[in-house]
């Protein structure tokens, strides 16, 4: 029981850092396509 609230937690971590990365990476993303309209 406890090792299945354990894992719960650890698989939500990791899917808040991995909805983190993407929000990054998207933000990035948007950035470097207005540069590129800009030139």
């Amino acid at each position: 029981m406890l090792r299945r609230m354990h894992f719960s937690v650890n698989s939500r971590k990791q899917f808040a850092i991995k909805f983190y990365i993407m929000r990054r990476i998207s933000t990035l993303y948007r950035r470097y396509l207005s540069l590129i309209q800009l030139v």
